[in-house]
């Protein structure tokens, strides 16, 4: 039998070369340390183990005698872009599950994190499907794009995104209400309900069906919205008998000539004002706000009625003269 000397001999001179045999020296299951008897498991130190012969690394030495760590398995080191270990193929990869993944890639896929690996995982109205072969987010192609989604079902597919109508689906999407085709939501406005020369959101709206939304202008600036205007014919009745250049619609009817107004010196708002008889004690009760577009007169006698101002009698509706003199409007007398 060895004794403790030449047991602590053989310990440090074999330590070097990985650990040497358990002896009698030490009841079974431990080793010596060179100083006591200790249990296997720490007799080699953090990350080894006793083979039955030697303190080997715990990946069984695969990684060239490395120590790669309780975690590591069969791949050795482990880190940076690929920091976890796929004990299946030997191999550090990114993820090994989705939660191993942060947005915008939330999907793992064959231990690399990517952009979706099904629908699921592609929650932006504007991405919503999952496209196979580059495992990416993109717009939609249909309707079935959408189902995953909440309050967003239909597939604009001029724009691949996700919305709540159209202005093909808002008879099912937005039930009386119209869609408004620059934000694809329905709105409040009952579709066939807005009359001529009233603000409008989509073609739909207007009641008269020869009427479209069309934008406008005052003083040579783009106004917000559209109004209900009638394609241009040779009946355009006053006060729309100034022809607009070719527009399209804001439901995106093809560039028609519409019967419009003189956009210089007055704006839907105060001709509707004017036909309403509404009542005023300045210029600022009438037209639109804060444009300076209608006027605060006598009209046809009657104090204090919104009217605007006019070059020709053709620019005012039937029944309200402008007469022929200097700053002149609508029912002068």
């Amino acid at each position: 039998m060895l004794s403790h000397r030449d047991i602590r001999a053989c310990v440090l001179a074999a330590w070097a070369l990985g650990g040497c045999v358990p002896t009698t020296a030490c009841p079974d299951g431990q080793l010596w340390d060179g100083t006591a008897c200790v249990p296997e498991s720490e007799a080699c130190g953090a990350g080894r183990r006793w083979d039955g012969s030697m303190c080997v690394a715990l990946d069984g030495g695969l990684d060239g005698g490395l120590d790669g760590g309780s975690d590591a398995g069969p791949c050795g080191v482990c880190s940076g872009a690929t920091p976890l270990c796929d004990a299946a193929t030997g191999a550090c990869v990114s993820c090994l599950r989705a939660s191993d993944c942060t947005a915008p890639d939330r999907a793992c896929v064959e231990g690399a994190c990517v952009g979706c690996d099904d629908a699921a995982d592609c929650i932006e109205a504007s991405a919503s499907r999952c496209d196979g072969a580059s495992n990416a987010c993109a717009g939609c192609l249909s309707d079935a794009d959408c189902t995953h989604l909440t309050g967003t079902p239909v597939c604009d597919e001029a724009s691949a995104t996700c919305a709540a109508c159209t202005p093909d689906t808002e008879a099912s999407a937005c039930g009386p209400d119209s869609c408004d085709p620059a934000t694809l939501t329905c709105t409040d406005t009952p579709r066939a309900s807005v009359l001529s020369c009233g603000a409008c959101r989509s073609d739909s709206e207007c009641r008269n069906p020869n009427e479209r939304c069309v934008p406008m202008r005052f003083g040579g600036m783009d106004r917000e919205g559209g109004y209900c205007l009638r394609e241009a014919d040779a009946s355009c009745m006053r006060p729309f008998t100034t022809p607009t250049e070719a527009r399209t619609s804001l439901s995106g009817a093809p560039a028609e000539v519409y019967c419009g107004l003189d956009e210089t010196t007055t704006t839907c708002e105060a001709i509707v004002a004017l036909l309403d008889g509404t009542a005023c004690t300045t210029d600022e009760d009438c037209g639109a706000a804060g444009l300076m577009d209608g006027r605060c007169e006598t009209v046809n006698g009657v104090a204090n009625r919104c009217t605007y101002s006019c070059i020709a009698a053709s620019g005012c509706p039937e029944g309200f003269m402008c007469p022929a003199r200097p700053d002149t409007y609508c029912g002068a007398t």
